[in-house]
C-alpha cells in the first residue's frame, strides 16, 4: 500500500468511527446542515479540480497542493468530531494532578501569564504566535507543493494525523481544565468557549455548531510545533531558522497565554517524537515494499525475455 492510500485509509477510518459512534450512542448532538453543506462544498472545491488536473492537465504542483488540502480538511473535520465524541466518556478531571506536577517542577503558570498581561505588547505578540499554530499548516502545504516535494509533504500530513489521534486518545482518558480555569484568572473569549464545550460534553451534549479546542493535556500546539520544526529540517537556513524560532516561541506561548500547564507542553513534545517515529517506521516499510515489488517485476521481466 502506497503512502497516499494509507492517508486516505486513515481519513476513512476516522469518519467510520464517527458515524458508528454517533449512531450507537445516546447523547444529544447539535449541528447546522448549512455548516455541513459548506464543509462538503469546500472539500469538493479542492477534490474536483484535483481529479481534473490529474486526468487532463497533469501538473505535479497543482495536484499535490489540491490533494494535500483534501487530506488535511477531511481528516481535521473528522478528528474534531472524534475528539468531541471521545470527551463524552466523562472521566474524572486530572487538573489537580497537572497543577501538582507543575508545582513540583517549580513552574507556576499564573505568574507567567500575569507578567505578560503587565506587558501588553508582548502579550499581543504571544497570542499571535500561539494562533500561528493554525496558519502554519496551509503554509506547509503550499510551500512543499510549489517545490514539488511530495516526500516532506506526505510525511508531514502523516505525522500530523498520528499526533492528533494520539492526543485525542490521551486527552479523553485524562481530561482537564486549562490553567485559566484552574487558577481563576480572566481567560480570552475563545477560552471561555473551550470550558463551556468541555462541560457540555461531560453532560453528553455534543454541540458542533460552535467548535472549540477542548484538549488540555497533552498540548496539541506543542506537538505540532515540534513537527513543524522537523518538517523544515532539510530546508535552507534562511527558511529553517525563522520556522525554528517561531515554533520555540509557540511552545512557550502555550503557557503565557493561559492555555496549558508546563507538563502539557512536555507531553506534547513527547507525542511529536512518537508520531515522527511511527511515521518513519511506516515510511521505511512502504519504501521497502515498493523496492521489493520493483525488484520482483524486474526479475519477472528478465525471465520472460
Amino acid at each position: 500500500m502506497g503512502y497516499a492510500n494509507i492517508l486516505w485509509a486513515i481519513v476513512i477510518i476516522v469518519f467510520l468511527i464517527d458515524i458508528i459512534w454517533i449512531n450507537f450512542s445516546s447523547f444529544s448532538i447539535y449541528y447546522n446542515l448549512s455548516d455541513l453543506g459548506l464543509y462538503i462544498f469546500i472539500l469538493l472545491t479542492f477534490f474536483i479540480p484535483y481529479l481534473f488536473y490529474k486526468k487532463f492537465r497533469p501538473d505535479l504542483r497543482m495536484t499535490t497542493a489540491l490533494l494535500s488540502f483534501c487530506w488535511l480538511l477531511s481528516f481535521t473535520g473528522g478528528a474534531i468530531v472524534l475528539s468531541y465524541l471521545a470527551y463524552t466518556t466523562d472521566r474524572a478531571l486530572v487538573t489537580q494532578a497537572l497543577a501538582d506536577i507543575d508545582s513540583y517542577l517549580g513552574i507556576y503558570p499564573p505568574a507567567i501569564v500575569m507578567w505578560f498581561w503587565n506587558h501588553s505588547w508582548l502579550n499581543i505578540l504571544s497570542i499571535i504566535i500561539y494562533t500561528s499554530f493554525l496558519y502554519q499548516k496551509p503554509f506547509i502545504l503550499l510551500y512543499f507543493s510549489l517545490r514539488k516535494d511530495l516526500y516532506h509533504l506526505q510525511s508531514f500530513i502523516m505525522q500530523y494525523m498520528i499526533a492528533v489521534l494520539i492526543t485525542i486518545c490521551i486527552g479523553a482518558y485524562f481530561p482537564a481544565e486549562g490553567t485559566y480555569a484552574w487558577y481563576h484568572f480572566k481567560p480570552f473569549t475563545s477560552q471561555l468557549g473551550d470550558v463551556q464545550r468541555l462541560y457540555e460534553l461531560r453532560q453528553n451534549i455534543v454541540n458542533l455548531k460552535a467548535l472549540n479546542g477542548i484538549i488540555e493535556f497533552p498540548s496539541l500546539h506543542s506537538a505540532l510545533a515540534v513537527i513543524y520544526i522537523y518538517t523544515f529540517r532539510d530546508e535552507r537556513r534562511i527558511i529553517f531558522i525563522p520556522v525554528l524560532i517561531l515554533n520555540i516561541l509557540l511552545l512557550f506561548s502555550c503557557i503565557s497565554t493561559g492555555g496549558h500547564f508546563f507538563i502539557d507542553v512536555l507531553a506534547g513534545i513527547a507525542i511529536a517524537i512518537v508520531a515522527i517515529g511511527i511515521e518513519r517506521l511506516i515510511f521505511h516499510a512502504v519504501q521497502n515494499s515498493q523496492l521489493k515489488r520493483a525488484e520482483e517485476k524486474k526479475q519477472i521481466k528478465s525471465s520472460t525475455l
